[in-house]
């Protein structure tokens, strides 16, 4: 037997069952999407903070939590609330920029070595193991084999002892170069005891070497003549570790001049469109070349001109720096070429090569502007352009 229950109970009992699974809502789905971007962003926030410059790490102190003293509640008075102290930033320390190290042109030549420390080598490993010259200057295009010097003599090596390091001078003590003339006998000798270890000398990494024709077609030291032949070189690599190995090395030199005559006389070559792009200049003999050549109307415009100008001469992908010639002259007939002007003045640069090697040079000139320039003639000039040569030696 069961009891009865009133209405009013039974629609009581309903309300607050709906009530109930009103407050129970089903919690919502997390977003993975948005949670994806959030990990992303985290992710790439921490990659930033860890490529700024690094300083020292310092652990941070924590201060120990205030622990709440339980107070009774005013009934009229509100507590204030906490301001909060702003916790100092430190200052981010721009990184310093690490140097650029001076991009040096020169051709690798493998040499023959001796059964010494094959520890003593140079960075370029896949030639050679590690045994060669650098030739600095030197045009791949000019490059034989046996290697013939016509104008100059730019010998450096770059060697270390890979037990101590792998940068040039590591673990070397010494390098001692040793050239024979045809005769044998010795015209140039070298002791270099710190890097950049160069055939004449000097702390340029460069290695910068005199030509033939400025040293007077004889050898420094003992006056004997710069004989064209085959010559032989040693080169005896001594380690710190008491260890050495010796490279040897043939080349030729030719420079052209019979022993005894003088130097050839410089022959002038133009640069300039109108002039032709394909110039031909004799084997032998040094070049006084004229090139970034501008021609305005009127002195005082070809005066301010000349300070906006800024000429790049590149010889066979090498950078060549010459002299800008001033003030702006009148006449320049060479550069003429048939096509002259109205009143013109001319600025121009000159450079004075050495006797370039027998084949074809490509020379590029970039003219290039700090602000606009008009040259009196219609034209006006504010972006860079680009001159192209090729010079044939024969």
């Amino acid at each position: 037997m069961y009891r009865r229950f009133p209405l009013s109970f039974i629609l009581l009992l309903v309300a607050v069952v709906l009530l109930t699974a009103c407050d129970a809502a089903p919690a919502e789905e997390p977003d993975l999407v948005a949670t994806q971007v959030a990990v992303e962003r985290a992710a790439a926030a921490t990659l930033t903070t860890e490529a700024q410059t690094q300083q020292p790490t310092s652990t941070p102190t924590v201060a120990p939590a205030a622990t709440a003293t339980p107070t009774s509640a005013s009934p009229t008075t509100e507590a204030p609330a906490a301001t909060s102290t702003p916790t100092p930033v430190p200052p981010t320390v721009a990184p310093t920029p690490t140097p650029t190290p001076t991009q040096i042109v020169a051709v690798v030549f493998p040499v023959d070595g001796s059964d010494g420390d094959r520890a003593l080598r140079g960075s370029f490993v896949q030639s050679n193991g590690g045994r060669n010259v650098l030739l600095s200057g030197i045009a791949q295009n000019a490059v034989t084999n046996p290697m013939i010097f016509r104008d100059r003599l730019p010998v450096r090596v770059e060697v270390f002892d890979d037990t101590v390091g792998t940068i040039d001078g590591d673990g070397i003590a010494a390098v001692d170069f040793d050239i024979r003339d045809p005769s044998g006998e010795t015209v140039l000798r070298t002791i270099e005891q710190t890097d950049p270890y160069c055939l004449w000398g000097g702390n340029d990494p460069a290695c910068p070497a005199p030509t033939f024709a400025e040293l007077g077609y004889r050898w420094p030291g003992n006056n004997l003549p710069i004989e064209n032949g085959s010559y032989q070189a040693s080169i005896l690599i001594t380690g710190t570790r008491d260890t050495s190995i010796t490279w040897f090395w043939s080349f030729e030199i030719d420079h052209g001049a019979a022993l005894g005559e003088e130097a050839a006389a410089p022959v002038e070559l133009v640069l300039r469109p109108a002039c032709g792009n394909n110039p031909t200049v004799p084997a032998g003999a040094p070049i006084d070349l004229l090139y970034g050549i501008w021609a305005t109307r009127g002195y005082d415009r070809a005066a301010a001109n000349q300070s906006y100008i800024r000429i790049e001469l590149t010889i066979d992908g090498q950078p060549v720096s010459g002299e800008r010639q001033l003030p702006p002259v009148a006449d320049l007939p060479q550069a003429i070429c048939g096509v002259d002007y109205a009143d013109s003045y001319w600025v121009y640069h000159t450079v004075r090569l050495d006797p370039l090697g027998p084949g074809q040079h490509n020379v590029r000139i970039v003219y290039s502007f700090t602000q606009t320039v008009q040259d009196g003639y219609g034209g006006t000039y504010n972006q860079p352009f680009t001159q192209q040569y090729v010079i044939t030696v024969q």
